[in-house]
């Protein structure tokens, strides 16, 4: 895979026909991550405040007004990544009826309004193919599975039973920490649900490591913070806090235990 460097404020057409098409790694020139950064947490405080921004939380020419939810913006990145990866495509809107719709007659001339009557209803059939063929299925597994793989947990020497305690609005809730992997955000499907419009639709993660418990974030609007840190992913230790939106999560240590 290519690797494009790009320099913000001299990206040329040819550097964005490359982005668009997803074939080529992406990364900053020297010395432009601390402003590329200042610049996307200050666009994350005007979002956080509710602001509308072109482009970025409102459609484009004349719909430069018209703000778009958030769950409308996961929606739109959702397709957009079918898009990306080819499993939807954008076709052209099916045609109107010939003709179009006639003109009523002069009901004046002619004393009655005649109305067109509606075609007549057509039987539709549906037919099953007799000689279906099952498509074979090409062994994978090599693309998926690296035959080095060992259990993460062999190497374990502690037994940890952790848990969250989930802060918000003045009321406290305790989720054990029992699977693998956790997830966290507004949208019912997480494990951990947060209603709160600042929170995105899947906003982070936590994940068992070998000592214990580790957060990720997932790419969200506004951010993860561990002890008021924006991070990417951090190891969790007793006492933490991790803050989505306005909920502030505890992470909490029960008992610990050597495996052996």
């Amino acid at each position: 895979m290519a690797r494009l460097t790009l320099k913000p404020g001299a990206i040329s057409l040819a550097e964005l026909r490359r982005i668009s098409r997803g074939n080529d790694g992406i990364g900053l020139a020297e010395g432009w991550r601390g402003p590329v950064e200042a610049a996307l947490a200050a666009v994350a405080k005007r979002l956080a405040g509710g602001e509308s921004l072109y482009g970025i939380n409102t459609g484009f020419g004349k719909l430069a007004k018209t703000r778009i939810s958030d769950d409308e913006l996961a929606t739109l990145q959702i397709l957009f990544h079918l898009l990306q990866a080819k499993f939807v495509a954008v076709v052209p809107a099916l045609p109107e009826s010939e003709g179009g719709k006639a003109d009523a007659p002069d009901a004046a001339a002619e004393g009655t309004v005649h109305r067109a009557e509606a075609p007549p209803a057509v039987p539709v059939e549906v037919e099953f193919s007799q000689a279906f063929v099952a498509r074979k299925l090409d062994d994978d597994t090599k693309e998926v599975v690296n035959p080095k793989a060992v259990q993460y947990m062999a190497a374990s020497t502690k037994v940890i039973a952790s848990r969250l305690t989930i802060i918000k609005d003045g009321n406290e809730t305790s989720v054990p920490l029992t699977r693998d992997t956790h997830t966290l955000g507004r949208h019912r499907n997480n494990d951990i649900v947060i209603s709160d419009p600042k929170v995105s639709s899947f906003h982070a993660r936590i994940d068992r490591t070998l000592e214990g418990f580790s957060v990720v974030d997932l790419k969200s609007r506004n951010g993860t913070y561990v002890n008021g840190r924006r991070v990417e992913s951090s190891r969790l230790k007793a006492g933490d806090e991790i803050r989505v939106g306005t909920a502030r999560l505890v992470y909490k240590i029960d008992y610990t235990s050597s495996a052996s």
